[in-house]
């Protein structure tokens, strides 16, 4: 994990990328090679996959913060960096989702949106978070000077991909019976727990800037 993090500051793009791929190649092969011999109980496959899954869930998408705080574009002279921009946007986008989300949940909440995975979350919370993800994104779109559009698709973004994000932390606690992360990682409800939707926003937005906004 740590080798995807500092390489994402070290290098440039094309070189970024063979170095992930190499990365993730000597992982699955050390991994392979542990389960193989180590005394493992129940199934070695099942095992070797999980920790390839932490590998790239936690070292390879916590990467792509690096990589979107470090992207070049272009900004009105003396503006903040571009990456820093989009950093901030993404940033205070997704946390608004998730406040959004739990504020329409609580007060208007009736409909369960996805009750085997996350008992807690309705489909009002859902709106509310797009909602109040849109409009937060606009508003900060406007001081990091993007497109209207192009912002309002980063809100969008980060209250769908966020809550991707969300559920797929809650079926990895699940399988793992554990109530928080917080339980293997010292924190405020674990380190996981605050960034489950940012693991999966911060990479979304960076393709996106990538396709559309540089």
């Amino acid at each position: 994990m740590a080798a995807r993090i500092v390489g994402a500051h070290l290098l440039g793009e094309e070189e970024l990328l063979l170095f992930l791929q190499g990365v993730l190649l000597v992982t699955v092969v050390a991994s392979l090679a542990f389960h193989i011999f180590a005394p493992v109980t129940g199934s070695k496959l099942a095992s070797a996959a999980a920790t390839v899954l932490g590998v790239v869930y936690i070292g390879f998408l916590f990467s792509f913060f690096v990589l979107v705080r470090e992207m070049p574009g272009t900004g009105a002279p003396g503006a903040l960096p571009f990456g820093l921009r989009l950093f901030v946007v993404v940033l205070f986008a997704t946390w608004g989702a998730d406040t959004g989300a739990y504020a329409a949940g609580k007060t208007l909440g009736r409909h369960k949106l996805c009750p085997a995975v996350s008992p807690g979350k309705t489909v009002e919370g859902m709106i509310g978070g797009f909602l109040l993800a849109m409009l937060v994104s606009s508003w900060l779109g406007w001081w990091a000077g993007f497109r209207p559009d192009h912002a309002i698709a980063l809100g969008v973004l980060a209250a769908a991909l966020g809550l991707v994000g969300d559920l797929s932390k809650s079926v990895i606690k699940r399988d793992m019976g554990v109530k928080d992360f917080g339980t293997l990682i010292p924190g405020h409800g674990g380190v996981l727990d605050r960034f489950d939707s940012l693991l999966i926003n911060m990479p979304a937005a960076y393709f996106l800037a990538m396709a559309l906004m540089r």
